[in-house]
C-alpha cells in the first residue's frame, strides 16, 4: 500500500472514531477521557447501572461488568448523594460512553491509584504508541484477583486504527505497575473480536477467571460466538472453559438427518443453527456453569428444521478444571 493510499485510508478511520464518539454523548471538544481522572470506580459487583443523569429513574445507559475499574472526572450532588461521572469503554465497539453512578455502588480509589492511559500505552508499547493508534486507542481495564500476586491490573485495548486489540496485565511492586503476561486478538472488518468481558470468582478459591464473549467467522454461512473462561497461570493466559453460546453452521450439510452423542456435540455442526445462554449457578463457594439451550437441525432448500433439540449441560468445578456433568 503506496503512502498515500495508507494516509486517506487513515483519514477515513479517524472520521469513523469521531462519529462513533459524538454517537456515545461524547463530543471531540468535551471528550472527558483526555483530563485526568479525579478517582476510580471498582465495579465489585455486576449490574452497576450508569445513567444520563445524576439521580436519574430513566432506564440505565448501561451497566457495569463485576471487576471492571472505570474513572470518574467530575462530581455533582443530586439529593444526598454526590454522583460520580465516569466513562466506559464498550468493548464491542472500542468507544467511550459517558454517564453516572452512585458512589456507594462502587468501590472508590483515589486518582494516583492506578494508571492513566497515557501511561498504559506507554506500558504496553508498539503499536499503541503509533501517531494514529496512541490517540484513539481506547482502554477497559479491570481488577482480577490471583492467589499468587494479589489483585492485578487486566486492560483490554484497542482502535479500529490497528489490525490487532490487546489483553495486557500490569502487576504493581513497589508502588509501580510493570507489564506483564499479553495476549493479541485479530480486529477484522472493524469489529472487535471481544464485545463482553467480566470477573468471576468460579472456584471459591480467590483465584479469578476473565469471561469473555467472542465472536468468530470460519466461513460465509459459518460463524457464532463463543463464551470463553481464562485464568491467569505462570506467564499466560489459560484457556479453563469455551463453548459456543451462538452457532450457525450452514456452509455444507449432512446428507441425511445426524445425530450424535452427546447431544452437546451437535452444537456447531454442519447444517446446525445453534441458539443457547449461559447461568453461573452458585453450589456452596463454587459457581457451576450452566449451558442451556436449543440445536436446529437443517436440510439443503427447507426453511424450518428437520429437527430441534432442547438441552441443558451443567460443568462443575474438579480442583484443576470445569468436568461435564453426566
Amino acid at each position: 500500500m503506496n503512502n498515500t493510499s495508507y494516509m486517506k485510508r487513515m483519514a477515513l478511520l479517524l472520521i469513523l472514531v469521531s462519529v462513533l464518539k459524538g454517537a456515545a454523548g461524547i463530543s471531540a471538544a468535551e471528550n472527558p477521557l483526555k483530563p485526568d481522572p479525579i478517582k476510580w470506580c471498582h465495579a465489585t459487583k455486576g449490574g452497576v447501572e450508569v445513567r444520563s443523569k445524576p439521580g436519574g429513574k430513566e432506564k440505565s445507559l448501561v451497566k457495569l461488568t463485576r471487576g471492571l475499574l472505570v474513572p470518574a472526572y467530575a462530581t455533582k450532588k443530586s439529593g444526598r448523594i454526590e454522583w460520580l461521572r465516569i466513562v466506559v469503554v464498550d468493548p464491542a465497539l472500542m468507544t467511550p460512553l459517558s454517564g453516572w453512578v452512585d458512589p456507594a455502588e462502587v468501590e472508590v480509589a483515589d486518582a494516583t491509584e492506578y494508571p492513566h492511559d497515557d501511561k498504559i500505552l506507554a506500558l504496553s508499547g508498539s503499536p499503541f504508541l503509533e501517531d494514529f493508534a496512541e490517540e484513539n486507542t481506547a482502554v477497559a481495564r479491570f481488577i482480577l484477583h490471583t492467589k499468587d500476586a494479589g489483585p492485578v491490573l487486566v486492560c483490554y485495548l484497542g482502535t479500529e486504527v490497528l489490525p490487532q486489540t490487546r489483553l495486557q496485565v500490569f502487576y504493581k511492586a513497589n508502588g509501580r505497575f510493570k507489564a506483564g503476561q499479553s495476549m493479541d486478538f485479530p480486529f477484522s472488518e472493524m469489529k472487535s473480536p471481544l464485545t463482553s468481558l467480566e470477573v468471576r470468582d468460579l472456584a471459591g478459591d480467590g483465584d479469578e477467571f476473565l469471561v469473555t464473549r467472542e465472536p468468530y467467522h470460519v466461513g460465509p454461512q459459518s460463524f457464532g460466538v463463543n463464551m470463553v473462561i481464562r485464568r491467569i497461570e505462570g506467564i499466560s493466559f489459560k484457556t479453563i472453559w469455551k463453548t459456543p453460546i451462538a452457532a450457525h453452521n450452514f456452509d455444507s450439510y449432512p446428507p441425511r438427518l445426524d445425530i450424535v452423542d452427546p447431544v452437546v456435540a451437535n452444537i456447531g455442526r454442519p447444517g446446525t443453527d445453534t441458539k443457547g445462554e449461559v447461568e453461573f449457578r452458585a453450589r456452596g463457594s463454587l459457581t457451576d456453569i450452566v449451558w442451556k439451550g436449543e440445536v436446529n437441525f437443517h436440510a439443503l432448500g427447507r426453511d424450518k428444521p428437520l429437527e430441534t433439540i432442547h438441552l441443558e449441560r451443567t460443568w462443575s468445578w474438579d480442583g484443576t478444571q470445569f468436568k461435564a456433568n453426566r
